[in-house]
């Protein structure tokens, strides 16, 4: 009897285990694409906090789970960027621009080769990126480019550029900036004055929009705008190179 009912509870218990194999439904594996963008989507968030070694980790995971991710890729180029890699960002880069779609991927290429001092391939990669269909913010390569012939001393050409991208946008402040850096350049101090007034109706001035106005306001004998650059670049920016050069003046 014992026997019967031992080998009675080992057949229910074997069944019982057959069952559960047979019933057992396999995890689905993940989509590489959306660990990919996951990832990259966490690693911009620690770059704004400012905490790259976390950002980088996340990177590396959104890439080794899909190596042509081009957002990832990207991401990744502007980290290397920042962290003075830039053999590693030029790398980033290329992959991320394989995707034709990805417009801000071939604008922030080009204003890397700028600032790498390849014009030619940066103004290339400007006109790829204006060229995207599904682009929403076409000023920024056109804008881009204006500032890479600004930098090779071509303010004709950068000044066409620039005046194209403030058509499309009025209130860029970076093309505002860069205009009156050109009006300065030519010592139309009156436009300069000009286009430094309009960037703080529109944007909050940065130390060095704040010395081209003082310095405009001093050729045009504006006593209040110098007074009020003048503090306000004291004030925010202390420790800036513009703030020793007003102090050495």
């Amino acid at each position: 009897m014992k026997n019967f009912l031992t080998v009675g509870v080992l057949s229910l218990s074997i069944l019982l285990v057959q069952s559960c194999v047979s019933n057992k439904v396999e995890k689905p594996k993940p989509d590489p694409k959306k660990v990919a963008l996951i990832n990259t989507q966490l690693a911009v968030k620690y770059m704004a906090w400012g905490n790259d070694i976390e950002a980088e980790a996340k990177l590396r995971q959104a890439i080794a789970a899909d190596p042509t991710h081009s957002e990832a890729n990207r991401v990744f180029a502007l980290l290397h960027q920042k962290l003075g890699r830039n053999g590693e960002a030029n790398d980033a880069f290329l992959v991320a621009v394989q995707s034709p779609e990805n417009a801000v991927a071939l604008y922030q290429y080009g204003r890397f080769k700028c600032g790498q001092g390849d014009e030619s391939a940066a103004q290339l990669l400007f006109r790829q990126s204006q060229a995207v269909p599904t682009f929403k913010q076409p000023w920024l390569p056109i804008a881009g480019a204006g500032e890479c012939a600004l930098k090779n001393n071509k303010m004709q050409q950068a000044e066409q550029f620039l005046r194209q991208a403030l058509k499309l946008n009025p209130n860029y402040s970076f093309a505002l900036l860069e205009m009156a850096d050109i009006e300065f350049r030519r010592q139309n101090y009156v436009k300069t004055d000009a286009y430094i007034s309009r960037l703080g109706q529109v944007s909050r001035h940065s130390a060095r929009s704040l010395w081209l106005g003082v310095q405009a306001a001093r050729q045009i004998q504006d006593k209040n705008a110098i007074a009020s650059y003048s503090l306000t670049l004291k004030n925010k920016f202390p420790d800036s190179k513009e703030a020793q050069l007003l102090e050495n003046q």
